[in-house]
C-alpha cells in the first residue's frame, strides 16, 4: 500500500550446504504492484547429495518500513530414482537397494524365518483382518519414543505400540486414520489364498501365515508375510501374492532402522487400489511416504521382487540447516501473552550468546511503531512487556501487529492481536 524507496533484499542461506552472498542487492524504488527480477548465485557444495533442500532466508529492506521475512527452498542438482528419498520432518529418509552411490543404501538379503522353510518364528495363522500384540526383546526407538510392545497387522504393517485395529483400507501417510506410528511394509486388503467354494458359493480361503521372530545373534527382529494375497484379486485365477518382510535393527541411543524387503511383490489395482509403504509418527502428522496409489516420488524404485527399503535417520551427506534437529544452540522467539492482548502483553525471548539484539513492533502497512530494545543483551532467557503504545506514547487501535527479533544475523517474526 505504499511505494517503496531504497528498498534492498538480502538472501541468506539456512544450510551450510550451499553458500549465497549476503551483500544487499540494491533495488532502489519499488511502485504499488511492480515486479522486481533479480539474480544472485548459490555455490553449493560438491559433495552435497541430490535432491537436498536448499532453504534460503530473504529480508526486504526499506526506509523506516518493517516486512515480515519469508523462506524459500530450492533443490541441489537433479534427483533420480538412485538418490534417497525424504527427509521427513523429523529426520527420517528413505534408502532404497538401487541408491548404490550411497553408504547408507541397504542390500536385498532374504532372512527365510517360516519353519516350514527351515526357519524359526512364531506363527500367527490369521484369513482375514487380523492383528496380535507382540513383546520386543529390546527397546526401539522410533520418531524419538523408546517402544516395547508392536502390534503386528495380517494386512502389511506394524505399529508401535498395542492396538486392536485391523485397518485393510490404505491411505496416504501420514494421515489421522489407521493406527498411530506405523511402519507400513505393504498395506492393503490381504488375505489367505482362495482354496475352493462352499455349498453357497462363498470362498473358502485358507490362512495367511505371519510371522515373527527374534534374531538374537544379529540383533534384528523380524516380521514376515507368507502366503499373503491381495483382496483385488484373489478371486481370479492367477490371484497376486506378496510376499514381504519387515526388519528392526535398534540402535543405542537413537532411533533404529527399519529394512521392508520384497520376495514377491505384485501390488495390482485400477486408480487408487494400489498399496502403501512407508512411515509415521505417533501423532500421524509426520512421516516419510515411498509410495501409495502407485504413486511414487521421483527417488523412489518401482516396487518389484528382490528390493530393499531402508528408513533411517542417517543422512547421505554432513551438512545441516536451520531445520534439522542438529543445529544447536537456537534462538527462540515465543509467542507473546496473552494473545489476544489489552492493554499490555509480554513478549519473551532466548538468546544463547550474549550480543546486539533489536526487537521492533510493526503494523500491517509494514511501519514501525515500537522499538522496544535496541541493544547489547546477556545470553540467555528474556522478556519485554509492550503497552500496547507507540514510539510517541500514544496507544495504538486494535489490529493485528507483528513483532521481529533481530540477533546474530537471524531474524524472528510472530504476529499478535490487539482488541480493545
Amino acid at each position: 500500500t505504499k511505494a517503496l524507496t531504497n528498498a534492498s533484499l538480502i538472501i541468506s542461506s539456512l544450510t551450510n550446504a550451499a553458500v549465497v552472498s549476503t551483500t544487499p542487492i540494491q533495488i532502489g524504488a519499488f511502485a504499488i504492484g511492480e515486479t522486481k527480477t533479480i539474480n544472485t548465485s548459490i555455490q553449493v557444495q560438491s559433495d552435497t547429495y541430490n535432491g537436498r533442500s536448499i532453504p534460503l532466508h530473504f529480508q526486504m529492506n526499506g526506509h523506516n518500513v518493517f516486512f515480515p521475512s519469508n523462506s524459500y527452498s530450492v533443490v541441489a542438482g537433479t534427483p533420480s530414482s538412485t538418490d534417497p528419498t525424504g527427509p521427513c520432518s523429523y529426520g527420517y529418509f528413505a534408502y532404497d537397494s538401487t541408491d548404490q552411490g550411497y553408504p547408507q543404501a541397504p542390500v536385498y538379503n532374504w532372512i527365510e524365518i517360516d519353519p516350514l522353510l527351515g526357519g524359526q518364528a512364531e506363527i500367527f495363522p490369521v484369513k482375514d483382518d487380523g492383528s496380535r500384540i507382540v513383546n520386543l526383546p529390546f527397546q526401539f526407538r522410533y520418531f524419538g519414543i523408546d517402544y516395547d510392545q508392536i502390534t503386528i497387522c495380517s494386512n502389511g504393517w506394524l505399529s508401535f505400540g498395542p492396538t486392536d485395529m485391523f485397518d485393510f483400507y490404505n491411505h496416504y501417510i501420514p494421515a489421522a486414520l489407521g493406527p498411530y506410528a506405523m511402519v507400513a511394509g505393504y498395506w492393503d486388503d490381504l488375505k489367505g489364498e482362495r482354496t475352493g467354494t462352499d455349498g453357497d458359493g462363498n470362498g473358502i480361503y485358507d490362512d495367511m501365515r505371519v510371522l515373527y521372530w527374534h534374531d538374537q545373534a544379529n540383533n534384528r527382529y523380524i516380521v514376515q508375510w507368507s502366503d499373503a494375497y491381495n483382496q483385488y484379486n484373489v478371486d481370479s485365477e492367477d490371484p497376486s501374492l506378496e510376499k514381504f518382510q519387515i526388519i528392526l535393527y535398534p540402535r543405542a541411543g537413537q532411533d533404529g532402522d527399519i529394512v521392508i524387503q520384497y520376495h514377491t511383490v505384485d501390488n495390482p489395482g485400477i486408480t487408487t487400489n494400489y498399496c502403501t509403504v512407508g512411515i509415521e509418527n505417533h501423532l500421524q502428522l509426520d512421516g516419510l511416504t515411498y509410495t501409495h496409489g502407485n504413486q511414487y516420488p521421483i527417488t523412489s524404485a518401482l516396487l518389484q521382487n528382490n528390493l530393499a527399503i531402508k528408513f533411517t535417520t542417517t543422512p547421505p551427506d554432513t551438512y545441516v540447516a536451520n531445520s534439522d534437529a542438529q543445529i544447536t544452540p537456537q534462538f527462540l522467539l515465543n509467542q507473546n501473552y496473552p494473545n489476544p492482548f489489552n492493554p499490555s502483553t509480554t513478549i519473551s525471548f532466548h538468546s544463547p550468546v550474549a550480543g546486539q539484539v533489536q526487537l521492533v513492533i510493526s503494523n500491517l502497512r509494514g511501519q514501525v511503531v515500537r522499538t522496544l530494545l535496541n541493544g547489547d543483551v546477556a545470553s540467555g532467557d528474556h522478556s519485554l512487556v509492550w503497552n500496547g503504545k507507540d514510539d510517541n506514547g500514544n496507544s495504538v487501535s486494535s489490529g493485528i501487529y507483528f513483532y521481529k527479533l533481530q540477533v546474530a544475523g537471524q531474524t524472528l517474526t510472530r504476529k499478535m492481536l490487539m482488541m480493545k
